[in-house]
């Protein structure tokens, strides 16, 4: 018995590792990494409120960063995954089915136009008098990051390293990148 679970887990991790694309990822791994998502699977890197990056339309817009500091290939299952500024609303934005590959980093930008094309916008903005942005996977919150609007000097704010407990404000904003 315990050698068949060995081998049944030995299997699907062969299967996990052997996918190239989404489209080729049997629902059997993606069920299997959903088993295991919990707090901490996804976090919440970095965000910029009244930001200079422009989005894919060619404006000025507020956003934050997911980072994945798994060693595994998280798939978001579209219905599953949401994202919120109001912690009485948490399935406020549901985020469209993704890959986020181990140690990716991901750009949320947060404009309002509640669409996803070449890049995702929530349907909500964040504010520069600060909030909560949390993210959620099916109803259990997977993290969550409170920012104030202490700092007068800096309208971003990023964890000290990928993944690190500690935040600081900077005036040098990483989107979709590694936090210097």
């Amino acid at each position: 018995m315990k050698m068949k679970l060995i081998f049944v887990l030995a299997l699907g991790n062969l299967l996990f590792l052997s996918c190239e694309e989404d489209k080729n990822v049997p629902v059997e791994t993606k069920q299997l990494v959903e088993q295991h998502i919990d707090s901490g699977s996804l976090v919440i890197n970095e965000l910029c409120y009244k930001s200079d990056l422009e989005n894919e339309f060619g404006k000025k817009s507020d956003w934050f960063e997911i980072y994945n500091p798994t060693e595994n290939d998280i798939y978001l299952t579209e219905g599953k995954w949401s994202l919120t500024d109001n912690p009485t609303k948490i399935e406020k934005y549901i985020l469209p089915e993704v890959k986020i590959e181990s140690g990716e980093h991901i750009v949320i930008f947060c404009d309002g136009k509640d669409t996803f094309s070449n890049e995702i916008h929530t349907n909500f903005k964040l504010s520069s008098k600060g909030e909560s942005i949390s993210i959620y996977y099916d109803g259990k919150l997977i993290d969550q990051h409170v920012y104030d609007s202490t700092s007068e000097d800096s309208n971003c704010k990023c964890r000290e390293e990928d993944g690190a407990d500690k935040w600081v404000y900077t005036n040098q904003s990483t989107p979709g990148t590694k936090n210097i």
